[in-house]
Order: C-alpha cells, then sequence, then structure tokens
C-alpha cells in the first residue's frame, strides 16, 4: 500500500538551537516514513549561524523560505499562509519551532494511519500537555483505539501549530489573517480570527490526541518558560542542547518501548510523565507538576533579554493589558 504524502515543516524566529531541535528531531523521528516532504520558513532572522543552517537545509532538499524583513505581529501567519500554500501532502504537521519529538519510529505511520480510517478527524495534536490540564478536562477524552483519544475539548481546527493537519481540513479556513494588531491578545491576532472562522461555519470536524505524546516543548528556564521572541527582544534562559549532537534537550524513546510502558493508561500522558532531560532539570515544582510562568515584559529586567536588531520597526500596538491578557491565555493553555 501507497502511503500519502506528508508535509513536516517549522518555522523559526531568532531562535537557531529551538530550530535546529525541532527539525532535527522530526526529521530523525520520521525516517522510517516513506513519503514526506519538508518546508522551513524562517521569519527574517538575524541570530548567528541561522544563514548557514538554512543553506545546509536547502542543501538536503528541504523547501525552505526566508522572509527578508521582520513583521512581528504577522510574519508568524505568513509562515503558516506559506507552508499551506507550498504543501503537497494530504497530511501537513506545522511547527513553530520550539519543540523536540522523543519517539523514534512509527509514531508517524501511526498517525496516518488514524486520519486516513477517521476522515472526521480535521487534526491530531503532537505535544504533551501538562498533568493538570489532563485532569481538569478527564471528560472530554473518548477513546478511540489504544493509541488515540478524541478530544471534545478543542475546536474543529486548530487555531495555529503544533499539530498534525488534514490539509484539506486546513485549507478550507485558510488564510490567517496578517493584518494583526498584536501576537496575541485582546487585541486582533491571526490565531483568534481562525478560530472565529471555524466556529461560525458550524462544520463539526473532530479533533484528536494521542494517548502517548510524541514530541514536548522547549523549556530552557528553570522558572518554567522558555526563550519568546516578541518584537526585537528574545526573552528568557536560551542555550544550545547539551547533547553532543548539540540539538537534543531531552531522550529519545524507541516506540515500542514507550507505547509498552504506558499501555494501560486511560488517559492521554502528561509532559511529567514522558519528560526525560539532558544535562538540565525539567521545570517542575514541589509537587512534581510541570511549571509555567511566562515572563512579563513589564517585570523583566535587562539580564531577562538580548535585542535582537535595533533597526527594525516595530509593528507592535501590545499594551500592558494586551499582555496580561496574552499571560492569562497562555497559563490556560496545555
Amino acid at each position: 500500500m501507497n502511503k500519502p504524502l506528508v508535509t513536516l515543516s517549522v518555522s523559526n524566529c531568532n531562535r537557531l538551537h529551538y530550530f535546529k531541535s525541532c527539525f532535527e528531531s522530526l526529521y530523525e523521528t520520521t525516517k522510517d516514513y516513506p513519503n514526506r516532504e519538508f518546508i522551513v520558513v524562517d521569519c527574517a532572522s538575524v541570530e548567528e549561524g541561522t544563514d548557514k543552517y538554512l543553506t545546509e537545509l536547502k542543501g538536503r532538499g528541504v523547501n525552505v523560505k526566508k522572509f527578508t524583513k521582520r513583521d512581528p505581529v504577522n510574519e508568524f501567519a505568513h509562515s503558516l499562509n506559506f507552508i499551506v500554500e507550498n504543501t503537497h501532502g494530504k497530511y501537513v504537521i506545522i511547527m513553530q519551532g520550539d519543540q523536540q519529538f522523543i519517539v523514534n519510529s512509527r509514531w508517524l505511520d501511526n498517525y496516518v494511519v488514524f486520519a486516513e480510517e477517521n476522515s472526521n478527524i480535521s487534526y491530531i495534536l503532537l505535544d504533551a500537555q501538562r498533568r493538570v490540564r489532563i485532569q481538569q478536562t478527564a471528560d472530554k477524552y473518548e477513546p478511540v483505539n489504544d493509541s488515540f483519544f478524541i478530544d471534545h475539548g478543542r475546536a474543529s481546527l486548530a487555531g495555529a501549530a503544533d499539530v498534525f493537519f488534514r490539509t484539506s481540513a486546513v485549507q478550507h479556513f485558510y488564510p490567517w489573517n496578517t493584518n494583526n494588531e498584536a501576537f496575541e491578545g485582546n487585541a486582533t491576532n491571526s490565531e483568534d480570527e481562525m478560530l472565529k472562522k471555524v466556529r461560525a461555519s458550524g462544520i463539526a470536524w473532530a479533533a484528536a490526541i494521542p494517548k502517548v505524546p510524541v514530541s514536548l516543548v522547549l523549556h530552557t528556564d528553570a522558572r518554567g518558560t522558555n526563550a519568546r521572541v516578541r518584537g526585537n527582544k528574545r526573552y528568557g534562559d536560551y542555550w544550545q542542547a547539551r547533547h553532543s549532537n548539540g540539538w537534543q534537550y531531552y531522550e529519545i524513546y524507541e516506540y515500542k518501548d514507550i507505547i509498552k510502558k504506558f499501555a494501560d493508561r486511560t488517559l492521554p500522558v502528561s509532559i511529567e510523565d514522558v519528560v526525560s532531560t539532558i544535562g538540565f532539570q525539567a521545570p517542575l515544582d514541589a509537587s512534581g507538576n510541570w511549571m509555567k510562568n511566562p515572563l512579563r515584559e513589564s517585570d523583566a529586567i535587562l539580564s531577562d533579554y538580548v535585542i535582537l536588531d535595533n533597526t527594525i520597526t516595530l509593528q507592535q500596538k501590545e499594551s500592558n493589558a494586551i499582555d496580561e491578557q496574552f499571560i492569562t491565555d497562555w497559563l490556560h493553555d496545555k
């Protein structure tokens, strides 16, 4: 049986270490899948080493797009649109570049088989959720088989990235809005605008979540956050992976081993259960729960950020209220 083509894509903006971890782990853990293509989009990064890496990826047959000008509040939406416009796959994975894949081989085939057998599924989550979220939404998960649940707590289509999309579903609602007032928060932003379109359509597609997650968010700041680019600043503790390969922050499990380990679970497995860090401590609180404490711009001190490019004209219209709303939304997600 011929396997359908899957497009694997990653977007990056001035987080080269994360970008490498996301792309290389996605590349390595899907080598067994026989029909794949790759797209990467870079949002005018000025971080040293980025252009060299993009050139290397081109040489490996990756479709590389680099924007030449920063447009902070719209560039991720432009990335999403470029990926959808250029995908040839029946399915497309879109990553925002701050996760590492942790399950080696077979997982992508498992996703494709599940999607082929369940035409009502528009997307499947990839990343591990926090234990507290899983516990709070336990009644939303409906088991379909030994590997996947329907997640009745989610919209009919994801508003942005870090998921496995059915391409026809995402193309139905494409494009993402590129006339945003802010990256997120109360103001107009592309993710919320996409979700509004999805909800207004009345289409009742289903979202799915795997029993065992295949990727983990990269949290390199011990306070419980990762490096985040806002305008011309990158906030948070940011460093290269300490594994000898230079990109691996977390251990990678063999598919058969991790499936066997969690075979008796009746809910999705949490990030706390699968995380195994390399050379650093996972950001867990005293109760063993994954911390989520994003840096507020208003509270940041000089050591909390680096200035990436003093020459860009920021188009953000962020206020403290918008920033605070974003923090609230982010804390309640995942």
